[in-house]
């Protein structure tokens, strides 16, 4: 985990906003309030330009603490109060890793300059890698308060390796989940949420709930839980292995309680597709009129020659018609 913070905020008067440096890059931070009873409090998340990436508005909180967060990094916050005077006597957090250790990751190619240059596959291949070993109770370190700090907990696949013949290759990585617990995404809570990465790149952020009460996000961004709370999920990426044809998956779930975890059942990973390089050389032809004057003894004769010109091979003929 990276280093916690915490900074002193303060009285916020009505219609007036302050904005807080964190010092850290995070997804997630809590405000302590005190009082805050009436009103209503919009929180900004800022990037390192002062830029507004997300808002959140906040109802009437009372004494205690209360997370938020949207699933992505910010580095700033501004918070103004609205229709009341707000006390934040702190904001706490903690900031990204500064590495999640993965042993695969290296580099991968530009495709389309290459498709352009006349670089393309050949031959066909294919081949599973599958990782039948669960990963189970990941997110289970949350402080089960439902307005709480949802911390990061992260768990890290096998490494898929294809060998260094296969480098660059682009994959299917199958993942099949179990989701299951109190999951929150409403106004009234700390948004909690799960996140897929593969080689150190984010792939995918999703956000459950075990209500129908998720109003801070669309619908079709919050998949709901069943009445057990509990739900299987089959999630689908297209990720090009490394320069050493490896891939390594990192699971990370930021939930505010221990039962609002992901088990992971099964990933497959699956190359289909062609396994070599060749460049295409084909032959164009160019056709060219020319017209030859030619002076012989007593007399000019004007002869049409049609000359074809051949790139590959380099080569002039000259056919006279």
């Amino acid at each position: 985990m990276g280093e916690e913070f915490s900074h002193n905020v303060g009285e916020i008067r009505s219609g007036h906003s302050t904005t807080i440096d964190l010092g850290e890059t995070t997804k997630n931070i809590e405000l302590d309030f005190n009082n805050f009873n009436s009103g209503s409090l919009k929180v900004e998340f800022l990037d390192d330009k002062g830029n507004v990436i997300a808002t959140r508005t906040s109802c009437p909180a009372h004494d205690g603490q209360r997370g938020y967060g949207f699933g992505e990094e910010f580095s700033a916050v501004r918070l103004t109060a609205n229709n009341s005077d707000i006390e934040v006597q702190t904001i706490n957090g903690r900031g990204l890793p500064e590495t999640v250790t993965v042993e695969a990751g290296g580099l991968v190619p530009d495709y389309e300059a290459m498709e352009e240059a006349g670089i393309n596959w050949t031959q066909t291949d294919y081949q599973v890698l599958t990782q039948s070993e669960d990963i189970n109770n990941i997110g289970n370190v949350g402080n089960n308060k439902v307005n709480g700090f949802n911390p990061e907990d992260h768990e890290l696949s096998q490494v898929f390796d294809f060998g260094p013949d296969m480098a660059n290759r682009l994959v299917t990585i199958t993942v099949d989940l179990e989701v299951k617990g109190s999951w929150d995404n409403n106004s009234t809570s700390t948004n909690d949420y799960f996140s897929v990465s593969a080689n150190g790149e984010e792939l995918d952020v999703n956000f459950y709930s075990s209500n129908g009460n998720s109003y801070t996000y669309d619908s079709e961004d919050v998949s709901y839980l069943g009445w057990d709370q509990r739900e299987d999920f089959t999630y689908d990426y297209q990720v090009y292995l490394d320069e050493n044809g490896q891939v390594q998956l990192d699971f990370m779930v930021a939930s505010t309680a221990s039962d609002e975890n992901v088990n992971v059942h099964n990933i497959d990973v699956t190359y289909e597709g062609q396994s070599g390089w060749v460049k295409e050389e084909t032959t164009r032809e160019h056709i060219l009129k020319v017209c030859l004057s030619m002076l012989l003894p007593k007399k000019l004769i004007l002869l049409k020659f049609q000359a074809v010109y051949r790139i590959f091979p380099k080569k002039l003929k000259l056919n006279r018609i």
